[in-house]
């Protein structure tokens, strides 16, 4: 995470409670966010809301110290459509719901509860169940990973075909996430993204994607990768996810 404007929103964050994932605790994302000025930090744990109530608790007791503080969370998860999770990041078919009040939290929790149906292990929420399940009161952004980067939807046409269900589904609430990450050739998905952004008419939301608080971190992050895909440390911290 990095000093950016203090009216900054950070809509994708994943702390440890994404195993194998995350690098930093809650309380690190939270303090640093606040250090940072920005105006809300989003906890979107994979298939869960893990490190939400960590996170609650923390940001209560650093606002007890720093009565200045005036960060707000945002409470949602990142669920997997399929069972891909042993695929590099970028390519994991995802979506992140934020829950807008009590009855979205309801909506999030009883779609969790679905993706966990078959057990702990590779949570999925199928497409076709999130269209025809209720969503008032969550909102949906789609990160620019998984679809967006899946050959057989490089033409606009298909793009905009796979899209067109969940902006009618969400009515309003559907977004798209534009990143610039630490890769050039990350920057080709961006022009793909804003042209969905105008076709469908949906704000686009920068953000920093998150999966540790501090630079020093990414050497906790490259080991995560590295475990994870069972490659030297070497490798891992030249790969992205």
């Amino acid at each position: 995470m990095v000093s950016l404007v203090n009216t900054w929103h950070e809509w994708i964050c994943h702390t440890n409670f994404s195993f194998m994932m995350g690098a930093s605790h809650p309380h690190e994302l939270v303090q640093r966010s606040i250090e940072l000025g920005y105006s809300s930090l989003g906890i979107s744990d994979f298939d869960g809301v893990y490190g939400i109530a960590r996170a609650y608790r923390d940001l209560q007791a650093l606002k007890k110290d720093d009565h200045q503080a005036s960060l707000r969370l945002m409470y949602g998860a990142e669920l997997h459509l399929e069972k891909d999770h042993d695929l590099p990041l970028l390519l994991q078919k995802t979506l992140i719901l934020y829950a807008l009040n009590h009855q979205g939290y309801f909506n999030l929790c009883r779609l969790i509860t679905h993706c966990h149906r078959d057990g702990k292990a590779y949570g999925n929420l199928p497409l076709e169940h999130l269209l025809s399940s209720p969503v008032d009161g969550l909102m949906v952004i789609q990160p620019m990973r998984g679809v967006i980067r899946f050959s057989q939807y490089q033409d606009q046409n298909a793009l905009r075909k796979y899209f067109k269900p969940l902006v009618d589904h969400f009515s309003g609430r559907f977004y798209f996430a534009v990143s610039r990450l630490l890769h050039q050739a990350e920057d080709r998905w961006i022009p793909n993204v804003l042209e969905l952004s105008r076709f469908f008419k949906t704000p686009y939301l920068p953000t920093q994607d998150a999966f540790f608080a501090r630079r020093q971190d990414k050497v906790i992050s490259d080991l995560l990768h590295a475990i994870r895909h069972n490659l030297t440390l070497d490798k891992a911290s030249n790969q992205l996810f």
